[in-house]
Order: structure tokens, then C-alpha cells, then sequence
């Protein structure tokens, strides 16, 4: 017995909610799920939402070129999502596009200086390619402004223990 797509969506724009999970999901299912997308991005060629969730659907299906792409394009009909910018800095970070991932965590920053992932993500890179500087810049920045953040002082940890503290 095939699995069936279960897919909760909903958004509520007036909100700002936005919720958008794939699960336990079919070949059948995703197919149905990519043609419903694709007609609301036809219907509401204005709306970013639409393309944000083809673009997590195509991380579902491990398609980043695809997935970058309508991000993008998301980006582009809405500068200020947050989530947005989130999600493709991520996507960016986890297929080592450094350059991109900086760039949009840093947006976010600009649009909420108190965003501890975006602060996290920026240390978490910034320990990757070894600039210890900025990294424990953004870490405690993170820290600073939550100090509940295993994540920030696990790659602070890191750090010190490469730079022998």
C-alpha cells in the first residue's frame, strides 16, 4: 500500500503565518502536490508563498538547483520575508555557498537584529572557513541576546579550542 502525501498548508497573510511541512509522502502525492503549487504560482504570480513552498518541496525531493531558484524568485516579489531569507541562507550553507548564506543571514539581520538563528548560522560559517574573529563575533552576539543557545556555545567551544584558550 502506497504512502499517501501528507502535506500541511496554510497561509494565513495577514498574520505573517506561513506553515508548510511535507511528510510521509508518495511519488504520487508530490506529483499532485508540484502541480497544485505550480497553478497558485500561475494564479498569484505576485505572491511569494507559493514559490517558497516549491522550494521546500523541491529539498524534499533533493532538487536544489530547482530549489534555489524559486527562491529566489520568492525573494524577489518579497524583500521582507524573513523566513525566506532563512530557508535560502540555509539552503545556501548546507550546499556550501558561503558567499549567498552570508549575504542573506546578514539581510536578515538588517531586517531583525535580534534574529539569534541568523546570528548562529553566520558563527557556524564563519568556524568553518576559520575566521575566528567573526565567528565569535556572531556567536556572541547570539549568546548575548539569548543565553539559552546550545548551538552558539557549542561553536564557541569550538573555537576556543582551536584557537588553545
Amino acid at each position: 500500500m502506497p504512502l499517501l502525501a501528507i502535506v500541511f498548508f496554510s497561509c494565513n497573510h495577514q498574520s505573517g503565518k506561513d506553515d508548510f511541512r511535507i511528510s510521509n509522502f508518495s511519488t504520487r502525492g508530490l506529483d499532485s502536490l508540484h502541480k497544485e503549487l505550480d497553478a497558485e504560482i500561475k494564479d498569484h504570480p505576485e505572491d511569494a508563498s507559493p514559490l517558497f513552498h516549491r522550494a521546500q518541496l523541491f529539498m524534499a525531493l533533493k532538487d536544489t538547483i530547482h530549489a534555489i531558484g524559486d527562491l529566489d524568485s520568492a525573494l524577489r516579489k518579497d524583500t521582507n520575508r524573513v523566513d525566506i531569507f532563512l530557508y535560502y541562507a540555509k539552503t545556501n550553507e548546507d550546499h556550501a555557498i558561503i558567499t549567498k548564506a552570508v549575504s542573506a543571514y546578514k539581510k536578515v539581520l538588517q531586517k531583525d537584529p535580534k534574529n539569534t538563528i541568523a546570528m548562529i548560522g553566520l558563527g557556524r560559517i564563519f568556524y568553518h572557513i576559520q575566521n575566528r574573529d567573526e565567528s565569535f563575533r556572531y556567536l556572541n552576539m547570539a549568546i548575548t541576546t539569548d543565553q539559552n543557545l546550545a548551538e552558539a556555545y557549542y561553536y564557541r567551544g569550538l573555537n576556543f579550542k582551536e584557537t588553545n584558550f
